[in-house]
């Protein structure tokens, strides 16, 4: 009987393998690599991935940082990232996101960083970010907002218990809208 932890001993195992040998690539995973001596850490970055449900799949559920950036991906499903309880660090910057419907991050409740930077994001639901609890950081810099409900952090305020840093400057004529009781922005008004 193989027990749990052998198991994903033996799909981190597969999956570099996998990293190592030219069936890799059709996968789409051509440079994607591990930062050894650390296996949970995963680069997969500006190899044209489109399909965010497959490499996901393909991936150890140990991992507790994985940067997607410089990729094509226009769509989050809900729960893609379900599996991977341990993920500290999400990067998807630089893909075609244009928006977040809810439920794409449900399961990361120790998720720190989440970097959205540089994408096509026009709207986030309220519910987007629910079940963030270990959220310290989020970046949303040069995104295409135009207006943000608060209301996505007031009304989920205890949510983010951890949330200390969150920026969202560069976007085009971002107006926050007055549902908060205060709001600081940084001297240059640029950044919240």
């Amino acid at each position: 009987k193989i027990l749990p932890p052998k198991i994903k001993m033996m799909r981190t195992v597969l999956f570099l393998l996998l990293l190592k040998t030219s069936a890799c690539c059709g996968f789409g995973f051509k440079g994607c690599s591990l930062n050894f001596p650390m296996t949970d850490v995963i680069w997969c970055f500006n190899q044209n991935i489109a399909n965010l449900t497959e490499v996901v799949s393909m991936l150890p559920d140990n991992i507790t940082t994985l940067n997607l950036s410089k990729n094509k991906i226009r769509v989050i499903p809900p729960g893609a990232f379900s599996q991977m309880l341990g993920l500290k660090r999400l990067d998807l910057s630089q893909n075609q996101l244009v928006s977040l419907k809810g439920g794409e991050f449900r399961g990361l409740g120790v998720l720190e960083c989440l970097n959205l930077t540089c994408n096509n994001i026009s709207h986030i639901h309220s519910h987007a970010f629910d079940g963030l609890t270990g959220l310290q950081t989020l970046l949303m810099i040069h995104n295409i907002l135009a207006t943000l409900s608060l209301s996505i952090f007031k009304v989920n305020v205890s949510c983010f218990p951890a949330l200390e840093y969150i920026r969202l400057s560069n976007n085009s004529k971002l107006e926050l809208q007055a549902d908060v009781k205060s709001v600081t922005l940084t001297p240059t008004g640029s950044s919240l």
